[in-house]
């Protein structure tokens, strides 16, 4: 569901853009040339944000094991908070739109279509094959001279 998400971008509201600011501002010097200290300035100057950046912050925010001033620098509760709402409302309004493609009779949007191609990495090895064929011929050769064998002794 969400690879329909991916390459969005979001315009970053003016509170959280303060949020960066006041981060930046207190504790760029200790993280100063850091990815983090270069996204602050990147977000700050653009104004926007990809989706996969957001799930990357979330999933930091997430985490749990942020010091007190790296968390600042990203924004803090502002951002935080900023990024659960977009993501959990994009995400929400396409599990609403393929809810709402399937009440009206159209297939299921929620499982992907595929196809089984051959040379998209199955081995031949590994396709369907009767039993009887799974076995190697020396095999079969041996049964061969065994049933004979017992067919002549009964």
């Amino acid at each position: 569901m969400n690879k329909d998400l991916y390459n969005k971008e979001y315009d970053i509201p003016s509170d959280v853009i303060e949020s960066l600011q006041k981060g930046f501002d207190e504790h760029s010097t200790r993280f100063y040339n850091t990815s983090g200290y270069k996204k602050n300035i990147n977000l700050r100057n653009n104004k926007k944000i990809s989706y996969q950046l957001l799930k990357n912050y979330k999933n930091k925010f997430e985490s749990g094991n942020l010091s007190k001033e790296r968390y600042e620098l990203m924004g803090g509760d502002r951002m935080k908070n900023w990024v659960n709402m977009i993501l959990n409302q994009d995400r929400q309004t396409l599990k609403t739109s393929k809810k709402h493609r399937m009440d009206s009779g159209l297939s299921n949007s929620f499982i992907k279509t595929h196809t089984k191609n051959p040379l998209n990495g199955v081995r031949p090895s590994l396709s369907h094959k009767k039993t009887s064929f799974r076995h190697a011929s020396s095999i079969f050769e041996d049964i061969e001279r065994i049933n004979e064998i017992i067919k002549i002794i009964i």
